[in-house]
């Protein structure tokens, strides 16, 4: 006869928390666990009953009730020969939609990420949002559960605590466990605000951590150093002006740069969307920047590395390798270089981080600098690209950042 059982699941629950109650069954050599939306501590469960709390009667009533749905729809299966040839996975969807599980578990986590992903397009970003979801069935696996019996309303402050303590053991840096935070975050406000979810907020109290990074930036003397700095390897060389291409089209992202055609160049503006945001931005190309698309361009695109590379996330990789060689080298025996790099923390990224920097120093507004790097959101002014005072500030400000980079004037404050 099939023996079907309660079991309060207290694995991986700290002192004082309760743990998830769950029905076991045991089916050729595997234990299925059946999730309740019940939750209690060890002095609120006795053996098979609910004591102690205030609902204990309408629950351990609900529980007797789903107990006999699963033991009659197990019956049925031994019956009609079916169960023997089911899987434990098999049988485990079986006896959840028993129990009406899906219309039941009204506040099931996996279901509503999966639709929120489902809307993105891009590859990189699902590939993000892809690994929030490993490191989710990773932490569910541990704690001996499935992915799909995680709800809203187990994802505590506590859970979130412990999910983040799993995490560290892999990853120790705040940052990178921050971004799946944050993901998890975003299903939890999609959930409540556009699906209309009765569910609970765990950031409230749950506060996502996070790490000061090192500044990216080069200062002024710095960026004129690697401007200037003579370099006998082309490849090297190469990097270093696409760097300082990056700064003089106002800190624009690689991806931006390497996928921009030359049909996007109208009326000497380079005009795009940003692949990040969707934002548009038209940045005027000074002859400093010029001169480097001439000495770069490819056929169709305004720099060759799309045509040369199928995949430019890995010359992107390639460059950043070879701007930390910027600096004197030693040839030794046999041709072997030994690089003794003067930017060693010095990334593609970066770039973005100088334009900003000396924008600042220059004396340029927050707004300006905020519309040159084509903020979405946060400034009053970002993203009015069609008003030309605002447009006449920024390529004001970029002219200035490159004469400022090229000596040509010394610095001064801006009203």
């Amino acid at each position: 006869m099939a023996k079907v059982s309660l079991y309060l699941d207290m694995r991986a629950v700290k002192d004082g928390q309760p743990g998830p109650l769950k029905i076991k069954y045991f089916h050729k050599g595997t234990t299925i666990m059946l999730p309740t939306t019940i939750r209690l501590t060890p002095d609120q469960w006795m053996t098979d009953t609910i004591i102690n709390h205030p609902k204990a009667k309408q629950w351990n009533t609900m529980l007797r009730l789903r107990m006999v749905d699963i033991t009659s729809e197990i019956l049925e299966l031994e019956v009609t020969g079916k169960l023997g040839s089911m899987t434990p996975a098999d049988l485990k969807k079986r006896l959840m939609a028993t129990i009406g599980h899906s219309a039941q578990n009204k506040d099931s986590f996996l279901p509503v990420f999966t639709e929120y992903v489902g809307k993105m397009t891009k590859a990189g970003t699902i590939s993000i949002w892809n690994n929030t979801l490993n490191r989710l069935k990773a932490f569910c696996d541990h704690k001996g559960s499935d992915i799909e019996d995680l709800t809203f309303n187990g994802m505590t402050p506590e859970w979130m605590e412990e999910f983040d303590a799993f995490m560290a053991k892999t990853a120790p840096k705040a940052n990178a466990r921050a971004i799946n935070h944050r993901n998890i975050r975003t299903v939890f406000n999609y959930a409540k605000k556009l699906k209309k979810m009765d569910i609970p907020y765990p950031y409230d109290t749950f506060k996502i951590k996070h790490q000061e990074t090192r500044h990216q930036d080069l200062t002024i003397e710095q960026t004129r150093t690697l401007k200037d700095y003579p370099l006998a390897e082309d490849h090297i060389a190469k990097s270093r002006d696409i760097y300082m291409l990056m700064i003089y089209l106002r800190g624009i992202n690689s991806a931006d740069l390497f996928e921009a055609k030359k049909e996007q160049i109208i009326n000497g503006r380079l005009e795009y969307y940003r692949r990040k945001t969707g934002a548009f931005c038209s940045v005027k190309i000074e002859p400093e920047a010029q001169a480097i698309i001439d000495r770069y361009a490819g056929d169709k695109y305004i720099l060759d590395i799309a045509e040369r590379w199928s995949n430019t996330t890995n010359y992107l990789r390639r460059m950043d390798k070879y701007l930390k060689r910027v600096g004197p080298v030693k040839v030794e025996k046999h041709g072997k270089k030994t690089y003794s790099g003067m930017f060693d923390k010095l990334a593609s990224n970066g770039a973005r981080h100088t334009w900003a920097s000396l924008t600042f120093e220059l004396g340029h507004s927050e707004d300006t600098a905020s519309d040159g790097l084509t903020h979405k959101f946060g400034h009053r002014t970002t993203n009015i690209y069609v008003n030309k005072r605002y447009q006449k500030n920024v390529d004001k400000a970029n002219r200035d950042v490159i004469d400022y980079i090229f000596n040509k004037e010394e610095k001064e404050e801006v009203a």
